[in-house]
C-alpha cells in the first residue's frame, strides 16, 4: 500500500493490527501529520466510534448532541460545520502535535485525553499499535515541559506517533461524567484487546 509522500516522511509505519486477513487495511486514518497518525479506535463487535460520530455528524444526524434543542429539527445543518472543526483540531494535532487552540484537547483520566469542540467530545489515547497501553498525564510544572518553558503549550505532553479516538460524547455537565469515562476505558479496552490478538 502507497503511502504517499507526505506520509512516508511521518514517524510511523502501518503495523500488523492495521491489516484484516487477507492484507486490507481494517483501520482507514482520520488524520495523517508531522507527529502522530490518528486512527478510529474499534471495540469487541468492530464498531469505531468515532467514525460512526463523524458519519453521523456529516449527516447532521448525531442524536447524543445535547446542543440540539428539542423541537430542533433533523437534520440538524450546524453539525456539518461541527464536524469539520473537530477534524481541524484533529489534523492540527496530528501534524505539530499541539492543539488548535488552549480548549481544544484536555486530559480526561487513566491515560485518556479528549478532543473538544462545543459539547463534543473524542476520546483518544496513544498506542505502539501493538496493545500497549500508555497513560501520559498533563505536564503539571512548567520547568518540568520538554516543550521548555516559553512553550505556548507547555502543559501538553508529547504524546506516542500513534493515536487513536474512541468513545465519543456529548458532555452535558462540568465534567466528563463517570458513565463517559467507563466507556472511554472498555472502548480503549476493546480496542488494544484486538490490537493485541492480531
Amino acid at each position: 500500500m502507497a503511502l504517499g509522500r507526505r506520509a512516508a516522511k511521518a514517524p510511523y509505519a502501518l503495523l500488523k493490527s492495521d491489516y484484516e486477513a487477507g492484507g486490507e487495511v481494517a483501520r482507514v486514518p482520520i488524520a495523517r501529520g508531522r507527529t502522530h497518525i490518528v486512527f478510529p479506535a474499534r471495540d469487541a463487535e468492530g464498531v469505531q466510534p468515532a467514525s460512526v460520530m463523524l458519519a453521523d455528524l456529516a449527516r447532521g444526524q448525531w442524536k447524543a448532541d445535547t446542543d440540539h434543542l428539542d423541537g430542533d429539527e433533523w437534520p440538524d445543518t450546524r453539525q456539518v460545520s461541527d464536524k469539520f472543526k473537530l477534524l481541524q483540531i484533529i489534523r492540527t494535532f496530528a501534524d505539530t502535535g499541539l492543539p488548535t487552540h488552549a480548549r481544544a484537547i484536555n486530559e480526561l483520566e487513566n491515560g485518556i485525553w479528549e478532543f473538544k469542540h462545543g459539547v463534543k467530545r473524542m476520546s483518544f489515547y496513544e498506542t505502539d499499535g501493538n496493545g500497549s497501553v500508555f497513560k501520559t498525564t498533563q505536564i503539571r510544572a512548567v520547568n518540568e515541559s520538554p516543550r521548555g518553558e516559553q512553550a505556548k503549550y507547555w502543559w501538553i505532553p508529547q504524546f506516542a506517533p500513534q493515536i487513536r479516538v474512541g468513545f465519543c460524547f456529548a458532555k452535558d455537565g462540568k465534567t466528563a461524567g463517570a458513565d463517559n469515562i467507563s466507556e472511554c476505558e472498555r472502548v480503549r479496552k476493546e480496542d488494544l484487546d484486538y490490537d493485541r490478538a492480531a
